[in-house]
């Protein structure tokens, strides 16, 4: 293992150029560039956990600022806020912070809906 700096591209020249053997890249930052094509083994997500919370963009607002709410509605993603809920919930449970290597990542299986009769 060696420190490997520079931008995406930089990296993708240093490896072509067998200066490494390989590298992991975030896919999200290869298809934003359009060099989706360099990644040649994607990890499958069941295999490879993120931490929690990767991914997700959260943005905050004052709690009276109904204005700026009302903008923010239809960004909103609620099965995103959702599966980021049940993250967090997980890691508090272990008492996991931003120094603790803890992996998690929710999915939204199924919508159920239940009614009482």
């Amino acid at each position: 293992m060696v420190p490997l700096r520079g931008n995406v591209e930089t990296r993708l020249k240093k490896l072509a150029a067998g200066e490494v053997d390989a590298t992991l890249l975030a896919m999200a930052g290869l298809n934003r560039l359009g060099l989706a094509q360099a990644a040649t083994a994607p990890l499958d997500l069941d295999d490879f956990v993120p931490a929690v919370g990767q991914g997700v963009i959260a943005l905050e607002t004052r709690t009276d600022d109904r204005l700026t709410r009302e903008k923010l509605a239809p960004i909103g993603d609620a099965a995103a806020a959702t599966a980021l809920s049940a993250e967090r919930a997980f890691l508090a449970v272990l008492e996991g912070s931003c120094r603790t290597p803890i992996a998690g990542h929710a999915r939204i299986a199924a919508a159920r809906c239940t009614s009482a009769a």
